[in-house]
């Protein structure tokens, strides 16, 4: 037999290139006919991605930082042209709330204990400096009275007095005095030992809001004047 290993090798057959060499798939060129506007294309889609993605930050950021709750006083009469901001407080807000504070204060079944304690309960209305006035003149208002024990009082407006402008008046922006005049009753066992008419020139300023301890945001925060008495009907020559 003939040693066929010196037969030459078939030539067809080619050889493996490097990968490198390999030329790489592309597309004909009618292809690319649209290149220049796909990228414009492109190009547009990102500025409008990088503007959206601004607005939402931005909207973001200012939902956080607005308020969850916002306090408003009254609604203003928008039929008469009336309009206000929403940080101011009318002046008929002011008064009321100062009425209600004063009358919850003094209002008591027992003169003794009871306006004490009604301070304290209040005392996310009025200031510090004001509750400690506030029972020192409690304290000589009981040192004068006839009897204070076993005492309930009464104060309301005093008869035929209502709301005006010439009860309040501004100081600044944030800050009133309030025009009280209140009628305040004293009974001992169902008798009346005082009735008399006492105006309380009170000072109203704005306070941190709260929704728990103060939803108002007022507070009393002193006398502007001695309280004085108006009328007197009782007996008794105590000073208001």
């Amino acid at each position: 037999m003939k040693n066929n290993s010196n037969a030459p090798k078939n030539s067809n057959v080619d050889k493996a290139e490097p990968r490198s060499k390999r030329k790489r798939f592309q597309l004909p060129k009618k292809h690319y006919r649209y290149t220049d506007e796909v990228n414009e294309h492109i190009k547009t889609l990102r500025i409008g991605g990088l503007i959206l993605s601004a607005v939402i930050a931005f909207g973001g950021v200012c939902y956080y930082r607005f308020p969850s709750t916002i306090l408003l006083y009254n609604t203003p009469n928008v039929t008469g042209g009336e309009t206000r901001t929403i940080e101011q407080v009318p002046a008929f807000s002011v008064y009321s709330f100062a009425l209600y504070v004063m009358q919850q204060v003094y209002n008591t079944g027992d003169l003794d204990t009871g306006i004490d304690k009604n301070i304290i309960a209040y005392s996310s209305f009025i200031s510090p400096e004001f509750q400690q006035q506030l029972k020192i003149k409690n304290k000589i208002d009981k040192q004068k009275a006839i009897a204070v024990k076993g005492v309930a009082q009464e104060v309301r407006e005093m008869s035929g007095v209502r709301f005006n402008d010439d009860q309040i008046f501004q100081l600044s922006p944030s800050k009133w005095v309030v025009y009280l005049d209140l009628e305040v009753v004293d009974r001992l066992n169902g008798q009346i030992i005082k009735d008399a008419d006492i105006r309380y020139p009170v000072v109203v300023e704005k306070a941190d809001f709260n929704p728990t301890l103060n939803p108002i945001g007022l507070r009393l925060t002193g006398f502007y004047q001695d309280p004085t008495r108006i009328n007197s009907k009782d007996t008794n020559n105590e000073n208001a």
